[in-house]
């Protein structure tokens, strides 16, 4: 599905497929929206830099592109798009209460 992380005060998820990074930025404005949004991304070695930073501002024109680096073995012609919450109080409390609200809508469904 994607890659993601929890640290002091971020939530982030890493995908190459915009699809992906469009679900967890909608969750993002919907349920944490005082908080900022930043993009890391990881070029294709052999790619085009400036192509890859066009695509995703186009995806995400509010969202700030604070790093770009080129990864060894990034295969995907727009790279890695790694969308950053920063500044939520308590993230892997938060992390964990959304965790445990997935889980008991999923155990409903399959009952």
């Amino acid at each position: 599905w994607a890659e993601g992380k929890k640290t002091r005060g971020t939530i982030s998820m890493s995908n190459s497929d915009q699809r992906i990074i469009r679900i967890f930025y909608k969750w993002a404005k919907r349920y944490v929206p005082e908080t900022r949004l930043t993009i890391r991304l990881q070029a294709p070695r052999d790619g085009n830099i400036s192509e890859c930073r066009k695509h995703w501002e186009d995806l995400f024109p509010d969202v700030r592109i604070s790093t770009i680096y080129i990864g060894k073995n990034t295969k995907v012609k727009y790279g890695v798009c790694n969308l950053e919450i920063l500044g939520i109080r308590g993230a892997r409390t938060f992390i964990h209460q959304l965790m445990d609200r997935f889980s008991e809508r999923m155990d409903n469904i399959a009952s």
